[in-house]
């Protein structure tokens, strides 16, 4: 009997891999959103030509890119 229990408890198991990575992507989404909009209002406010902003966006998102490489989400996708 518990053999059987077990089998069918392992079989039926709740699996949110899915549901874990859609919500991984969304917040990483969000984050680089949240992390950006303050920095390109303090450049437009600040009268920074669009050369300059774009190379700031750029500093910025790879930056950011090699703050997420640390991150342990990897585990989730199975990387």
């Amino acid at each position: 009997m518990a053999n059987q229990t077990l089998d069918w408890l392992k079989q039926n198991e709740y699996d949110n891999t899915d549901k874990a990575l859609e919500g991984i992507d969304k917040a990483r989404s969000v984050g680089q959103q949240n992390a950006m909009a303050p920095l390109l209002n303090y450049a437009q406010s600040n009268g920074k030509s669009d050369d300059e902003i774009w190379d700031l966006s750029t500093e910025a998102e790879d930056a950011y890119n090699r703050g997420r490489a640390r991150t342990d989400t990897k585990d989730v996708r199975g990387y």
